[in-house]
């Protein structure tokens, strides 16, 4: 029953404690889904604070979950790098993260010669699984420095830079067609977490815009209808969201072409 209740009394402290909220960066290196299937673009580059309980003590240490799956942890234990891997499910994000035990070497002095061994200890300095709902909260259970232990964390995303307008795909698109999935990619971008986002090409004449869907922060999809005598001519594109008050823009990056 203790053991709950300090869970319990964990829990609450990190959901409404700020200083257990760490901020990070979210750049345009993140992995795409597409070049690492098993990897998850919801936990690149995110720094999370976690507070982690073993029965006999409490941590509260840092998680760093980089592109390129290296994990990083920061305790009073000291500095340790391991590697993680992932996998989205419906709404959150399942993963395995672990920092492998050095061998250990000893060295026998003896006449008439020295003898070095290397002994392996556990597997595993750090051996966790939990996982990241998209509201950024973290639960798990995994061993820690040689002891079970259930953990939480959290992260809170801050965007490095200026928000920018990356690319459009398709870039052309005939007269008297759609184009379903049309892709942007914007650069330090919120798309996700400040909707809604709302996109206008210019010169508009003879686009309609419809089902715009956001991916990611830093990518959103839609259809585009191109009327049968839409002029010939490159298109700006503007996108804007955070309820109007952040516009990203670039201009001659669609062509509607004529249509044979």
């Amino acid at each position: 029953m203790k053991n709950l209740f300090t869970i319990a009394l964990l829990s609450l402290c990190i959901l409404f404690s700020s200083i257990t909220v760490i901020y990070s960066t979210n750049d345009s290196a993140l992995l795409k889904a597409d070049e690492h299937p098993m990897l998850s673009s919801e936990i690149d580059d995110e720094i999370y604070a976690v507070l982690i309980f073993t029965g006999n003590k409490t941590y509260l240490d840092q998680f760093e979950f980089d592109a390129g799956d290296v994990f990083n942890v920061t305790s009073e234990e000291g500095n340790f790098t391991g590697s993680w891997t992932a996998t989205d499910f419906a709404s959150f994000t399942y993963f395995q993260a672990s920092v492998e035990a050095p061998d250990v070497t000893t060295t026998t002095i003896s006449i008439p010669e020295t003898e070095t061994q290397v002994k392996s200890q556990a597997a595993f300095t750090i051996n966790i699984r939990g996982v990241v709902t998209n509201g950024g909260l973290m639960i798990g259970v995994g061993a820690y420095f040689g002891a079970d232990v259930f953990f939480l964390g959290y992260t809170k995303r801050v965007v490095g830079g200026e928000p920018e307008f990356g690319s459009i795909d398709p870039e052309t698109g005939q007269q008297e067609s759609t184009l379903t999935d049309v892709e942007i990619t914007g650069v330090n971008t919120t798309f996700q977490d400040d909707p809604p986002v709302t996109i206008e090409f210019s010169p508009g004449d003879g686009l309609t815009v419809s089902n715009i869907s956001t991916i990611d922060n830093t990518h959103i999809e839609f259809d585009l209808t191109i009327a049968v005598d839409a002029p010939t001519t490159s298109r700006g594109v503007t996108v804007t969201y955070d309820e109007g008050n952040i516009s990203i823009t670039d201009g001659n990056v669609f062509t509607v072409t004529e249509k044979p």
